[in-house]
């Protein structure tokens, strides 16, 4: 398997049934011209065999040949879990099989053997996609209720752990007969429904996995991957956990379409919600050189096949592209060059013009990837900067989150996308401060997944359930001088919903919750005052407002300091040295304010001056000299020095930048040198919405220091 690493763009071609030999050869001609490298392809079953034995591969091996004498790889998405019409048991080319049926699953095996055999020697193969944007709700029906039955029978080893965890009590296995069945009121324990979403990804992944298995029995030469959506929000409920997806595959990619996936950020902030995506495809890879792609991208208008209307413009084309390759992706493949001509999608999110010419999206397109070649090298070599900051994903806070929640705003802060909003708004708030970002899975970090060693900081968002392990794993990272911050009920159910024991967390944050007020949204949000000079909420700022409820943290070590208090007196923020390090505690819903609330909001601008006087600053030889929107700065490691993208995502305007006097920094926009001057600082003008490519090489005396 190759694991040259060539930094690539692309897009899904797609074939509509009636395409022909010529339509696809032309096609792919003009994506060639445009510098797309990489061609990918839906293997759509009943295109590929249409009546019962009969395989037509005629279009789609033009379009491969083609693809070859073009230079271009063919990424195919395998259709084995979507029937063909034929088979009379589904209404479209997407909808799922009956995956439990043997008699089904058999056949969708051999059509997937059959699919493999037939390219997995052609020289413009590059790698296989087992199953787009893999999400199933597990149907009822008894072969269901029997893996049911056998997953839980795996978790709790006996009927008698079992009845221990749940209401209804069973005699035998057996009576579980159906994973969705319940007649429970609004008072019911929580047990049996975080179950069915346990059980619902169990269930994904067994399909991946009898399909991962069978692609690399029939072919050990070329890599695998599967393009999950919507991962900055809870698909439990459908099977997706990007985390154990990862695991599954040689390399991870996501889809990222702002309106479908980005439309709980503030527009403003669509090209961060890409570069998000793209850290979290990054921080799930388990690639030995963090290989993840940007599969999906949006290429041209939608009007009616989306959350809501969208036209991306050329320049926001751009920003998207290279925040995602400043992000560490090996390619961004757009969805989609050409349309299709009927159906659901017809006529939309094409590249290419509804009149067969190129659009402007495309010429930007076509922009970039001059860049890319003539960057190749530089770029191709270049690794994500060290992540100064982690941030703790927790899969059972994430179940709890989506069966507590009610509604959807992310400004109601019971909603049911809360752990996800949490960290969104935590990555958001750490990198307008400047920060390289990692996200860290808890199951994978009590499994001996470590975060990076350059990680100086934890951050937990609404982390409303923490395992013991996980508590002693930020009290080790603390001791030895790292810093933990938790917002929100951190630690304060179990996994299975219950209220936990919280002798673990108040060793650590050296506070009890003592009492809770909850906050009525149509009132004003209390902020918390400072308590002396040195407190985060000094300085005109810095004050955290209310969400949702504020705690009163109760001290219960000698040496925890409160560093602010409520209106009514009650402690807000507590500080914990333990080692080296510290934790820190923040008594209401911190991170997802700053998701739900532009910026520029009071709120927003007061979080970000408490969090600037709390986090560590970041240390790179390259930084903004006031890290604050609308100026971004994201960094990556080169053998030539720190290759960086200085995005304004804001009006035209100047932004200095701060680096050792004497290096050489070479903008490899415009094709031109300067020297940082003696003050260490120089400035860049950009107008709105441009992005620039820097690359630093440091003075010697600075690189020996």
């Amino acid at each position: 398997m190759s694991t040259s690493r060539r930094i690539a763009l692309g897009s899904q071609y797609y074939i509509n049934k009636d395409s022909t030999v010529l339509e696809v050869r032309q096609g792919i001609a003009e994506m060639a011209a445009q510098g797309l490298r990489l061609v990918r392809i839906f293997a759509i079953w009943d295109h590929l065999e249409p009546a019962p034995g009969q395989y037509h591969w005629e279009v789609y091996d033009a379009l491969f040949d083609a693809a070859a004498e073009a230079g271009l790889g063919v990424v195919p998405t395998l259709f084995a879990v979507s029937p063909p019409g034929w088979m009379g048991i589904s209404d479209d080319s997407q909808a799922l099989g009956p995956l439990e049926d043997p008699d089904y699953w058999r056949q969708a095996l051999d059509h997937l053997r059959r699919v493999v055999e037939h390219w997995r020697d052609h020289p413009a193969l590059h790698s296989w996609i087992l199953w787009n944007e893999p999400s199933r709700v597990p149907p009822s029906s008894p072969l269901v209720s029997e893996r049911w039955q056998h997953f839980l029978q795996q978790r709790y080893g006996s009927l008698e752990a079992l009845n221990a965890n749940r209401y209804r009590q069973v005699s035998e296995w057996s009576k579980l007969s159906d994973f969705t069945a319940t007649n429970a009121s609004a008072f019911r324990g929580y047990a049996q429904e975080l179950d069915r979403l346990r059980f619902c990804v169990d269930e994904l992944q067994h399909w991946l996995h009898d399909l991962a298995a069978a692609v690399r029995a029939l072919d050990a030469r070329h890599p695998i991957h599967v393009n999950p959506h919507n991962v900055g929000q809870s698909v439990l409920a459908a099977g997706q956990s990007v985390w154990r997806e990862g695991e599954l595959v040689d390399f991870i990619g996501v889809s990222a379409h702002p309106p479908w996936h980005a439309t709980r950020f503030p527009a403003w902030r669509v090209p961060h919600a890409v570069e998000f995506f793209a850290d979290i495809a990054a921080s799930a890879s388990c690639d030995d050189d963090g290989r993840f792609w940007v599969s999906e991208l949006q290429g041209g208008p939608t009007i009616f096949s989306a959350e809501h209307p969208s036209g991306p413009s050329p320049r926001e084309i751009k920003q998207w592209l290279q925040q995602s390759l400043a992000g560490g992706a090996e390619a961004v493949l757009f969805w989609c060059y050409n349309q299709r001509n009927g159906g659901y999608e017809v006529g939309e999110w094409g590249l290419r013009g509804l009149d067969g010419r190129p659009s402007e999206r495309l010429a930007a397109v076509a922009e970039v990837a001059q860049f890319i070649e003539a960057q190749q090298p530089l770029l191709a070599a270049a690794q994500p900067w060290p992540a100064s900051v982690a941030i703790l994903h927790s899969e059972d806070s994430e179940r709890l989150a989506l069966l507590a929640g009610r509604g959807d705003a992310p400004q109601d802060g019971r909603n049911r996308n809360g752990h996800w909003d949490a960290i969104a708004g935590a990555w958001l708030i750490a990198r307008d401060l400047g920060h390289e970002v990692q996200i860290i899975d808890e199951d994978r970090w009590c499994a001996g997944e470590e975060p990076a060693s350059s990680v100086r900081s934890i951050l937990v968002p609404a982390a409303h359930a923490l395992r013991a392990e996980t508590l002693g794993r930020l009290q080790a990272f603390a001791m030895a001088g790292g810093q933990v911050i938790a917002d929100g009920l951190v630690g304060w159910n179990t996994a299975d919903g219950r209220l936990a024991d919280d002798q673990g967390l108040a060793s650590c944050f050296g506070v009890r919750l003592h009492d809770l007020r909850g906050l009525r949204p149509d009132l004003p949000a209390p902020s918390c005052s400072r308590l002396d000079n040195d407190g985060p909420a000094d300085n005109g700022g810095g004050r955290l407002h209310g969400l949702l409820f504020t705690a009163h943290l109760q001290p219960c070590s000698e040496t925890v300091e409160i560093l602010a208090h409520w209106p009514h007196a009650a402690p807000a923020i507590s500080r914990q040295a333990q080692g080296e390090g510290c934790f820190v505690r923040l008594g209401t819903l911190v991170f997802a304010q700053y998701l739900a609330w532009d910026a520029e909001n009071t709120r927003c601008q007061d979080l970000r001056q408490a969090l600037q006087q709390i986090l560590p600053a970041p240390v790179a030889p390259l930084q903004l000299a006031a890290p604050a929107p609308p100026w971004w700065l994201r960094r990556l490691q080169t053998p030539e020095g720190c290759l960086a993208l200085l995005v304004n995502h804001g009006l035209a305007g100047a932004v200095e930048l701060c680096a050792a006097a004497g290096s050489r920094i070479a903008d490899l926009c415009n094709h031109s040198e300067a020297t940082i001057p003696a003050d260490g600082r120089i400035s860049y003008h950009l107008q709105a919405g441009e992005c620039r490519w820097l690359l630093l090489q440091q003075a010697t005396a600075a690189r020996d220091a």
